[in-house]
């Protein structure tokens, strides 16, 4: 799915402001910066223009005047050192402030996107975004706007030179610029077009490597490992046959390039040489200009490079505004609405994915405090997406939901979690140790808290056997770990953030028979006083729930005690014998 920004959507200038917009206390490092360069500039035409004095004075055979200006040529080429030191720093500190502040942004923002636009993105396209992409929004307001700056300055210094010299010259120098600036312009077209394919195309190459990395067991499984890397392979071949296509127009071009950096200051010395043999320029003023225009020679010559970077990087930014400008989750306070007495109520819920049929339509539902109620229905009948409207992970297309009496979409999210634990069906564990991913429940959570949680969800003796302890590294998405101890660990984190509601989604599917009753039993004390929406296809893992939910097509079709559903003979009568007959 693309962004509304595409790489070809806004101009260059609108795209820095909204990146310098973005990095405002950074401004002032910024504003010292350049002055530091006008500063470094003022005295480097003095240096130059004194030099041009004494080259001359040498030539007359006036040795007293080089002498006699010894110690202000010293205190200039100091006050440059220093001058360019004080550069080095600020523009240090600006680099490293500025792309810590948008990383950070960049990040907030994919964190804090809405649930259901991030499962329409793909996992390999926002680490680039977060990552190079990110990268190279910082090196455009790195480098575009100072580097612009200080080619201005170094210009109008060399224009101010050679026009206090003789009109003549500044003639005959500026009036080749417009040529070698369009030079440069014609040089960098061809080589951002193939550089902002190979953006797209090591992408995509990211995205299926990811994908693979992430379902490693599927590709095993099917023996897919070399078709995988055949269809990486060729995402890459085709970012490498870009990237040399870039290099290719590179090299054709150059040439090119070359002369039209170079015609103004050949222009500019044919006829100042002219105009020293006639007596009008003398030798230290043409030794001045070429110090001075060295300067402006390296920025003509790396124009059209300098062009093509900044297009790409201009083409990397919009990509991170797409994640900027994500819809985010509302994190803001409570505007209390009236008091329902339940601890959940659905009111006229209308919910559909993006462009799809609606699956539910009009559901209402109460949960009082203290319930504990069972969600169950066949595959697809939304009983996982019952779970995620109420903790907010979706929004509802009609309807409201209320949590502990108040409106949820009048709820900034924060407040909303603090009153739910949820433990979705994939029992997702984090890179880090046993302890962080536990404790992630529970952010300040003590070590005896931990351990309490980890025996509740039936860890104690395996917690016990660990050599490291709490301590112990998870590896890369629980990869040492069983299902069944990735699911209890993940309990552990719910029963640690003890909200007074329970969202559980398939929490005991991966625990054998013994290890489900023990940890239903334990959560049954746990539980005691505080209500729980319990979704599950094991109905073995009703114990202790005396209501239940039949869903079916995202309508509830049956509500009552599993005793009253049993002697109904209705779907739960079904789905019920159904398990039955399977086991």
């Amino acid at each position: 799915m693309k962004d509304k920004h595409t790489a070809q959507g806004m101009h260059l200038p609108a795209v820095a402001a909204r990146l310098l917009r973005e990095c405002t206390r950074e401004t002032g490092y910024l504003v010292g910066w350049i002055a530091l360069m006008i500063l470094s500039a003022a005295l480097r035409i003095r240096f130059t223009r004194l030099l041009g004095y004494a080259g001359d004075a040498a030539l007359a055979g006036n040795a007293g005047f080089f002498t006699s200006q010894l110690g202000i040529i010293a205190l200039l080429a100091g006050s440059s050192i220093a001058a360019s030191v004080a550069i080095a720093y600020v523009s240090g500190r600006y680099k490293a402030e500025t792309t810590a502040r948008l990383s950070a942004k960049t990040a907030q923002c994919i964190t804090g996107a809405q649930y259901g636009w991030l499962q329409r993105q793909k996992s390999g396209d926002l680490i680039q975004r977060a990552s190079s992409d990110t990268t190279m929004a910082a090196d455009l307001i790195n480098g575009w706007l100072p580097d612009t700056v200080n080619a201005v300055i170094q210009v109008a210094m060399a224009a101010y030179f050679i026009i206090s010299v003789d009109w003549r010259l500044a003639l005959a120098y500026f009036g080749a610029f417009p040529l070698a600036v369009l030079g440069q312009t014609l040089v960098a077209k061809p080589i951002e077009r193939t550089r902002l394919k190979a953006l797209d195309a090591v992408s995509e190459a990211k995205s299926l490597a990811s994908d693979t990395l992430h379902r490693v067991d599927t590709v095993k499984a099917y023996s897919l490992e070399e078709t995988m890397v055949q269809r990486t392979g060729a995402k890459l071949d085709a970012f490498f046959r870009l990237d040399l296509k870039s290099n290719r127009v590179y090299c054709a071009v150059v040439p090119c390039g070359f002369v039209c950096a170079f015609l103004p200051s050949m222009l500019l010395y044919v006829v100042a040489i002219a105009l020293a043999i006639r007596g009008t320029v003398s030798v230290g003023q043409l030794m001045a200009m070429v110090s001075l225009t060295t300067n402006v020679d390296s920025i003509l010559l790396m124009l059209g490079q300098l062009m093509a970077n900044v297009r790409t990087q201009s083409a990397g930014s919009q990509r991170i505004f797409g994640l900027w400008d994500a819809p985010q989750e509302k994190r803001g306070g409570l505007h209390p609405a009236r008091e329902t007495g339940d601890a959940v109520r659905l009111e006229g819920i209308c919910f559909g994915y993006d462009g799809q049929q609606p699956l539910m339509e009009d559901l209402t539902l109460s949960i009082e405090p203290g319930e504990r109620v069972a969600v169950v229905g066949a595959s697809g009948s939304g009983k996982s997406t019952l779970l995620k409207l109420i903790a907010g992970l979706y929004a509802p297309q009609a309807g409201r939901i209320m949590v502990d009496g108040k409106d949820a979409e009048q709820m900034g999210v924060d407040e909303l979690r603090t009153c739910l634990s949820y433990m979705s069906q994939d029992s997702h564990i984090f890179q880090g140790t046993l302890r962080e991913n536990v404790a992630y429940g529970k952010p300040g959570a003590d070590d005896g808290e931990i351990v309490a949680a980890l025996r509740d969800a039936g860890l104690g003796d395996w917690l016990a056997g660990l050599p490291q302890g709490l301590d112990t590294p998870l590896g890369d998405m629980g990869s040492i770990l069983s299902g069944g101890q990735r699911q209890r660990i993940a309990m552990a984190r719910c029963m640690i953030h003890d909200a007074p509601l329970f969202l559980l989604d398939e929490a005991t599917s991966a625990l054998d028979n013994q290890t489900e009753r023990e940890v239903l039993e334990t959560l049954g004390k746990l539980l005691e006083g505080k209500s729980a929406l319990l979704v599950t296809h094991r109905l073995s893992a009703l114990r202790g729930i005396t209501r239940v939910l039949v869903l079916d097509k995202g309508r509830i079709v049956e509500d009552g005690a599993p005793q009253a559903l049993m002697e109904r003979r209705g779907l739960y009568y079904q789905l019920y014998h159904q398990q039955e007959a399977d086991l």
